[in-house]
């Protein structure tokens, strides 16, 4: 019998909190203000993704995973709620 432990994921913020701020900052070559940005937003733009799995801060999946829990109207570069009605009507 295979049992699968599911792994407790993290948000991008936690991701971010658990490491230093100036290493990440260093390892993404991002000033320090930009990734006080991403804790503050809880989203981590997918640029740095492969970065940061690389570096050892998390997983690709634990990114992704992250990722999907963000509402879609809250993702860089969508349009806000209020437009889409407009639109509608």
């Amino acid at each position: 019998m295979c049992i699968i432990k599911r792994m407790a994921h993290r948000t991008h913020s936690k991701i971010l909190r658990d490491a230093e701020l100036s290493d990440i900052a260093k390892a993404c070559r991002k000033p320090e203000s930009s990734v006080r940005s991403w804790i503050h937003r809880d989203s981590i733009p997918p640029g740095f993704w492969l970065t940061l799995d690389r570096h050892g801060y998390t997983t690709l999946e634990e990114l992704a995973h992250g990722a999907s829990e963000i509402p879609v109207d809250e993702l860089p570069g969508a349009e806000p709620e209020a437009s889409k009605e407009a639109e509608a009507a």
